[in-house]
């Protein structure tokens, strides 16, 4: 199959609704005044009309393209309540939107997608999970927060159920917005979140293969029963450890200090079996808060993690440095207990990112305001 899109697919594509290609192809502007467009919101009020809003994820198609994520509100005609849905759309290297008219519907009409997170399917498509609030608009009957998940190739079909496979589906569960996906390297993804089904708020992760079956055991293997903190919600995030698996790292406030987090992780391999401590392998357990961690993986099985930290408190004035740590495969972290300082000097230091260098280390970028504006 071809790479990038032929006029025999685009043709072949057009008579299979709905997945035909409304927008042909196109080539990237070189007018900064003229962009491409992916989506577009259509009516105006009295009449029905679709309103987009927080496109939350890109991925790269792998060939070039990429795959964007965004969620819709439709409102009927004339009516005040809209009904919510979850689209995505690939793009080629020349710019050309290759699926859909305004993409793929991934959440049907009788569902809330909250936050969502997409990752790749290593073939050109991508796997998507949200959170579901299974809210029927029409009677206005609420039900529970779950996780679902969808695959769509790289031809914009729907490869799994309608409406998504339901990753966790048990009573007790609240996930707060946070969860994370990783690909698991074979055409599936492994999913983390914290939720309360245990009657504790834990983290649990999940594995979902490349045909849409959970592997792993119902409601998700069980990462850490600690006080995950409630503060800033589960903020896990999660890196693959090159061997199938996933090494996660969140924040933890089990020392039960006022104004103090921690940093935990913890590895589980391809079978769903958790690899370190019990609880987590800490990352960096000093004063005060650890927060707005990102992880990346080392190309060893282990991983490096950086964040935000107000180690220093009062004394710099409650605004934060930057702070970064690797842990082995084996758990055992590598550099100082705490973390090294990445950047302690002036002003706050904000919102981490980071990518690998390619030889075990990483490429740390934040935001650094160096004086009072």
């Amino acid at each position: 199959v071809p790479d990038e899109m032929t006029k025999e697919i685009y043709d072949s594509l057009q008579a299979l609704p709905p997945y035909g290609i409304v927008t042909p192809l196109n080539q990237w502007s070189t007018d900064p005044n003229v962009n491409t467009s992916v989506f577009r919101g259509t009516g105006i009020y009295p009449d029905t009309r679709v309103v987009l809003s927080d496109i939350e994820a890109i991925i790269s198609d792998g060939a070039g393209g990429a795959i964007i994520a965004l969620r819709t509100e439709t409102y009927p005609h004339s009516g005040p309540i809209p009904v919510y849905g979850l689209n995505a759309q690939r793009i080629d290297t020349l710019g050309g939107v290759q699926w859909q008219n305004n993409g793929v519907p991934i959440s049907s009409s009788l569902h809330i997608p909250g936050s969502f997170a997409m990752t790749s399917d290593d073939a050109g498509g991508a796997i998507i999970v949200w959170e579901d609030y299974t809210y029927n608009c029409t009677t206005c009957i609420p039900g529970p927060h779950n996780l679902y998940a969808q695959r769509v190739n790289r031809f914009g079909q729907v490869l799994w159920a309608a409406d998504g496979v339901p990753v966790t589906a048990l009573p007790n569960e609240l996930q707060e917005y946070s969860f994370s996906i990783t690909s698991d390297g074979q055409g599936g993804a492994i999913i983390v979140w914290p939720d309360h089904h245990s009657g504790t708020r834990s983290m649990y992760a999940q594995r979902i293969n490349a045909s849409g079956v959970l592997r792993w055991t119902p409601g998700g293997v069980l990462i850490g029963t600690a006080r995950i903190n409630n503060v800033f919600g589960g903020t896990e995030k999660t890196t693959s450890d090159n061997a199938g698996g996933i090494i996660t790292v969140w924040q933890d406030s089990r020392n039960g200090i006022t104004n103090n987090s921690d940093l935990y992780a913890q590895r589980v391999d391809s079978a769903g079996v958790v690899q370190w401590t019990a609880n987590g392998a800490p990352i960096c357990r000093t004063t005060y808060f650890q927060s707005s961690q990102v992880i990346v993986g080392d190309g060893a099985g282990g991983a490096v993690v950086t964040w935000e930290d107000f180690r220093d408190g009062q004394a710099q004035g409650w605004v934060p440095d930057i702070y970064a740590q690797r842990i082995a495969s084996t758990g055992i972290v590598q550099w100082d207990s705490n973390g090294v300082p990445i950047s302690t000097l002036g002003k706050a230091k904000r919102y981490p990112k980071i990518t690998t260098d390619g030889s075990g280390g990483a490429i740390i970028v934040f935001d650094y305001n160096r004086d009072d504006t």
